[in-house]
């Protein structure tokens, strides 16, 4: 069952224009998502092989890193941490270059002194769609290494 759907779900993202737009890749990244759990839960009395449970926690430890990036970070520390993320943003984000150089930003009509932060990403949403993406095919991955070992399928 859980490979038939997997094929489904693999078909789904080839003849969708290959899911770049986003009525394709949200509902191949929600099938993924869930064909992945369905694969775990209803195979969890089989273990991971070493080699699968390596290759997924590399994977979510990449996806723990991303999530990372997407932490807001004061002005002083995001300078010291990157400075070209620094840089970059003053030279082509006005809102975080005004802030920064007024010491905050504007909030409720006023200036917050040091309020100026940022995520280390220079585009947050974008790396939280990667992330997504990111998520979605691990846990697919995981319910297909758990659902294959369990058939004996190597």
């Amino acid at each position: 069952m859980i490979v038939a759907a997997a094929v489904a779900v693999i078909a789904w993202g080839a003849l969708a224009f290959g899911a770049v737009y986003p009525w394709a890749f949200t509902p191949l990244l929600v099938s993924c998502a869930l064909v992945g759990t369905l694969g775990v839960f209803l195979h969890r009395s089989r273990p991971f092989a070493r080699s699968s449970r390596a290759a997924v926690l590399a994977l979510v430890m990449v996806l723990v890193v991303g999530l990372l990036q997407l932490v807001p970070l004061p002005a002083t520390v995001l300078r010291s941490l990157s400075p070209s993320t620094h840089a970059f943003l003053q030279d082509y984000d006005m809102a975080y270059a005004l802030a920064v150089a007024e010491g905050g930003l504007p909030e409720s009509g006023g200036l917050v002194p040091g309020s100026a932060s940022h995520a280390i990403s220079l585009a947050p949403r974008a790396t939280l769609l990667g992330l997504a993406f990111l998520g979605a095919y691990t846990l697919f991955l995981a319910g297909l290494l758990r659902a294959l070992s369990a058939s004996r399928v190597r």
